[in-house]
């Protein structure tokens, strides 16, 4: 996607907040605004000729409603005593005083903010020890907290620890807190995003040390810094190689997994062919997993939802930061805004595959592309050789990001946040193709042949956002986001469903194949909130308008496929997050949809219940329903290629039904065992034909699109998770007991089958060790039981699963000072040992020297590799 295009979606979000702005500013948000206990009393005393003494700690930091400027002096005073100030009539004028304010009344509302930038820091805690356990409450999205009457009461003289994933904690006496209100926290030094995960009991309010072991910052033995490749730590993500065509969590299909960016989808999730995020970590902040029961507040499809916030600038510095990588070049800056309103910040990262030769790097074009993989052929083929040849190989992959925060007044922010990226990626080829229309005819000769995949997509958002001195919050954002691709293989393998009652082999066949897609999404969104002192009630609105156009010439298609879809979503939703006893949570709320594109209407109801954190023993359970408009089809074997097509007539949005419950214990302070199990239920799954092309079509009609729809999925588990930390040494398991199947009426008689990412049995296992002196160590160990085998589903010779995976990932990370600069080298390496682990099955062409009368194309069946030993290296600098 060009720079110019980038621009204009900026430009159009812009625009069209301007036009809303007005309206929605001063009509929602003007009768909500708040004015300081100082300015109130000035007012009063020019207005009645009366004289108040009092201390100036005594009103630090107090606030009133704004209409107190203009009551009566009467209640005025009342309005006084609301905020614990009492007062006596004197000659001389009025003596205030501090007073015990009614029990049903008192409550402390404040905020945790970045110290540098002024962000309010998402998911914060606030903890106490009481009775000898740890107790506390958690910031809501916006940063804001509450502490009611009967928490103040516990907390006696118990001093207060706030902290935040990636910040240094900071400790404060409650009496100070509430002449404070702001609590600023400093950040860590870490070019790492911390993860907040939603439905393990890591994400509730106290035990953001145990998220730490999604901490992407030490593993990263791909040279770049993946918060996707981190998730797999987790029991609840399918393990996957170094290409991925996307993420799978809990038997979902990787298009139901969404990324978003400031509160926009990014169509496109992974650099060169899934080895890298699309998204630089360098200009992230707070990353949100929610995978189970996830807020009403999110659209969230089956699959879960992976958020980004672009992290802001410093406010009272020049921030610089350059990088080099095996993989790319990339430079960080930002600053403060003039006067101190706020802050800016710009990050780009751009590949040097093409410039620097090394560490294989033309070896993973070839294989991203699937111009030549290593397959077992050659240890199993005899008198044959390989078919085709690879020749020069260009590829590069681009990001930009930035992002201005301005606070205009102390309860009024803007935030426009922008990102940019892209791949591009072509290989020659030459390879032995029949010189007979015929196909797999001989004789053959040997012919050039290319591959070229490449993408764009941007997202970027204007959000305004108001927090008044009160409970009350609100957020209108206005944003854009756009996805754009094109694939052209010469070579691509066919295999020809058999359909009806025709024999069960297909044929198989080298053709071209073309494919392009373009994907636009403008929204509306509108939040507001309100907490209280046991929790938090929300609601929202949503507009998306969707235009999606998408082609496909096929070679085993008469004509090519074409289709332009466009279509409108709009969505509301309402939460309630309260504590109904003591040490239980509940998340009550439902979301509505309304797609256009078939006039479906759906209902989201979310429920979940569980036992607080910071207790010995937890636990939770939990109903969802979700729904996906959009649809993500990936072309078999071709990782990069994919597109996405909207819900329609005849074909309704995707749906799943997800119960979960958990259990976890606390045997000692930094120890925590965790059982989690989930079942969940897919409907109207699409996938496209060249997934479902070794299986029998029962209806030709099934497949007049190059997606099967009406797919049905049923996915049960059990996940084991623990975690120990002893010393310098924090050491994680990870183990997932699994079944994911899917049928479809059509296919193979209806007949159920194990889902592509089906594995049985999975584990992790995670080490860091942090000895010191900015010395930090990690090594990660993945096993798991082998994926189906697809050619099972017509040949019974096949065995029914791949050979079982495992790998061994190891880094480390030395941080250093260079005169007043910070610098940091990571070095690390991807699996260690160079095992050949089962990525696919697959026909694979070859070369046959026995044919009777030339040379001839035939199809052997051969596991395809994973990638092998891969070192990579990053050296950053900080200024």
């Amino acid at each position: 996607m060009s720079p110019s295009s980038s621009a204009r979606a900026i430009l159009t979000a812009l625009l069209l907040a301007l036009a809303f702005f007005p309206h929605a500013l001063y009509a929602q948000f003007s009768e909500g605004d708040s004015v300081s206990v100082a300015e109130a009393l000035k007012v009063a005393e020019a207005s009645n000729g009366v004289r108040f003494t009092y201390r100036l700690d005594l009103i630090a930091g107090r606030y009133l409603p704004a209409a107190a400027l203009t009551t009566s002096l009467e209640d005025l005073l009342s309005a006084l005593g609301a905020v614990g100030i009492g007062y006596e009539r004197k000659e001389t004028g009025i003596i205030l005083f501090a007073v015990q304010s009614p029990r049903d009344a008192f409550h402390v509302v404040g905020r945790i903010v970045d110290s540098g930038t002024g962000e309010p820091l998402s998911f914060a805690t606030v903890s106490w020890q009481e009775s000898g356990g740890l107790r506390g409450v958690a910031a809501n999205s916006e940063g804001m907290f509450v502490l009611s009457d009967s928490q103040t009461d516990e907390i006696n003289n118990a001093p207060l620890h706030f902290s935040r994933l990636g910040y240094e904690p900071v400790t404060i006496a409650l009496q100070d807190l509430v002449d404070l209100r702001v609590v600023r926290l400093t950040p860590a030094e870490s070019s790492a995003p911390e993860v907040v995960v939603s439905d393990f009991l890591i994400e509730t309010e106290l035990d953001s040390a145990f998220a730490r072991m999604l901490s992407p910052g030490l593993s990263s033995p791909l040279g770049e810094t993946s918060v996707l490749r981190s998730l797999q730590s987790l029991p609840s993500v399918s393990i996957s190689g170094g290409l991925s065509g996307g993420v799978s969590v809990r038997g979902s299909q990787s298009d139901g997994f969404q990324v978003l960016i400031d509160g926009m989808p990014v169509y496109s999730q992974t650099h060169f062919f899934g080895l890298f995020d699309a998204l630089n970590a360098d200009a992230l902040r707070t990353v949100g997993f929610y995978y189970g029961i996830a807020p009403s507040s999110y659209q969230a499809p089956p699959g879960g939802t992976l958020s980004f916030v672009t992290r802001g600038g410093p406010q009272n510095r020049l921030e610089q930061s350059v990088a080099l990588s095996n993989s790319s070049v990339k430079g960080l800056l930002g600053g403060p805004l003039p006067r101190r309103l706020g802050s800016w910040i710009v990050s780009g990262r751009q590949s040097i595959l093409n410039q620097l030769q090394w560490f294989g790097n033309e070896s993973l074009i070839e294989q991203g592309l699937n111009v030549w993989r290593p397959t077992s052929v050659t240890q199993t083929v005899a008198n044959r050789r390989n078919s085709i040849f690879p020749g020069q190989a260009n590829a590069e992959f681009y990001d930009v990001h930035a992002k201005v925060s301005a606070d205009l007044s102390r309860s009024f922010a803007v935030r426009v946040s922008f990102y940019d990226g892209g791949d591009s990626s072509n290989q020659m080829a030459r390879r032995f193709l029949p010189l007979s229309a015929i196909r797999n005819s001989n004789p053959v000769e040997l012919s050039d042949v290319s591959t070229s995949y490449s993408w764009g997509s941007d997202a970027s958002s204007l959000q305004l956002r108001y927090s008044p001195g009160g409970r009350a919050y609100g957020t209108l954002q206005v944003g854009v986001s756009h996805f754009n691709s094109d694939y052209a293989k010469d070579d691509f393998t066919y295999s020809i469903p058999p359909l009806g009652d025709r024999p069960q082999s297909g044929l198989t066949f080298v053709d071209t194949l073309l494919s392009s897609n373009d994907l636009r999404d403008g929204a509306i969104n509108v939040d507001a909130g309100i907490v209280n002192p046991r929790g938090e009630i929300l609601a929202g609105a949503s507009v998306h308008r969707y235009r999606v156009a998408f082609s496909e010439s096929s070679a085993i298609r008469d004509e090519p496929f074409d289709e332009h879809l466009g279509a409108i979503l709009g969505e509301g939703y309402i939460e309630i997050r309260q504590r109904v006893l003591r040490g239980w949570l509940v998340q009550l709320g439902t979301r509505v949809h309304h797609f256009s594109g078939g006039r479906y209407t759906r209902l989201s109801p979310r429920v979940r219940i569980q036992r607080a954190g910071g207790r010995r023993i937890g636990g939770y359970l939990g109903y969802s329903r979700n729904y996906q408009f959009l649809h993500q089809l990936y072309i078999e074997n071709t990782v990069g290629s994919y597109f996405w097509t909207l819900s329609r007539d005849g074909e309704p949005p995707g749906e799943a039904d997800n119960f979960v419950g958990g259990l976890s214990v606390r045997p000692l302070p930094r120890a925590v065992l965790q059982i989690d199990g989930y079942a969940k239920r897919l409907g109207n799954l699409r996938q496209h034909e060249s997934v479902v092309s070794r299986r029998r079509i029962r209806d030709a009609g099934a497949v007049l699109s190059p997606w099967v729809a009406d797919t049905r999925g049923k996915s049960v588990g059990v996940e084991l998770l623990a975690r120990f930390g002893f010393g310098n040494v924090v050491l994680t398991h990870a183990y997932t007991l699994s079944r994911s199947t899917v049928w479809n009426v059509a296919i193979q008689e209806g007949r159920v089958f194990p889902a592509e990412s089906d594995r049985r049995h999975q584990y992790a296992m995670r080490l860091r060790y942090s000895p010191g002196r900015g010395l930090g160590l990690d090594a990660a160990f993945y096993a798991a039981s082998g994926v189906p085998n697809s050619l099972s589903f017509t040949d019974a010779a096949e065995s029914e699963r791949l050979g079982p995976y495992h790998r061994l990932d190891v880094s480390a990370v030395y941080d250093f000072g260079i005169g007043r600069a910070n610098a940091s080298m990571r070095i690390g390496v991807y699996n260690v040992y160079n095992r050949e682990n089962p990525w696919y099955r697959t026909p694979v062409a070859v070369l046959n020297r026995d044919a009777p009368l030339a040379d001839r194309i035939t199809f052997t069946n051969a596991d395809v590799y994973d990638l092998g030993i891969l070192p990579s290296f990053e050296l950053r600098l900080r200024l």
